[in-house]
């Protein structure tokens, strides 16, 4: 069994249309990460082997405009799972979604080794997301991974990610005139 938080995310639909296609078994969390008991039950009911952690608040705009919400959910969610993994007796696998903007702004490619200096608060909390699931995943003895996903598109994203952002502009968009793109200069490796 395969457990799943944030299947109703870009991610998390493409996550569970794989798992559907291949006749995998899973459980999506459908409630609220900030609450300890409920993530307890989830786990609890779906005993999973590997949990796949893609809940997050995301947006940079809407994390700025409610920063207290966006730690609740992306560090303090993050640590309701840990320790309700660390309460199992089943040895889950744990894979933790992180991003791109816990390094900050770079000038040049950089590696996964490159130091972390989040610039945005999103990136902030997911970085202090990551820290749980390090320290706390390894003193519980729990296997995990954190991935950092860096700029992803897909047709199901909504603004304001740039892919659907520039289809919706291009639609309006008067032919000859100039279409000036934002942060062309940004080199992500």
């Amino acid at each position: 069994m395969i457990g799943i938080t944030g299947s109703t995310g870009v991610l998390g639909r493409i996550l569970v249309g794989a798992l559907d296609a291949r006749g995998s078994a899973y459980s999506t969390f459908n409630g609220d990460i900030r609450q300890s008991e409920a993530v307890e039950a989830w786990l609890g009911e779906c005993r999973p082997e590997a949990v796949f952690h893609l809940a997050a608040r995301v947006p940079v705009d809407s994390v700025a405009e409610d920063p207290v919400g966006a730690f609740e959910v992306n560090a303090g969610g993050t640590l309701n799972l840990v320790r309700a993994l660390a309460q199992q007796d089943g040895g889950a696998w744990l894979f933790y979604a992180g991003t791109s903007h816990v390094y900050g702004g770079a000038p040049e490619p950089m590696g996964e080794d490159a130091p972390t200096d989040p610039h945005t608060i999103y990136g902030r909390s997911k970085l202090v997301g990551e820290q749980i699931v390090d320290y706390f995943g390894r003193y519980a003895g729990i296997r995990t991974c954190i991935g950092r996903i860096f700029s992803m598109y897909h047709s199901t994203q909504q603004p304001p990610s740039l892919y659907p952002s520039i289809q919706s502009r291009l639609k309006n968009h008067v032919p000859g005139e100039p279409f000036v793109v934002r942060n062309g200069f940004d080199v992500r490796d």
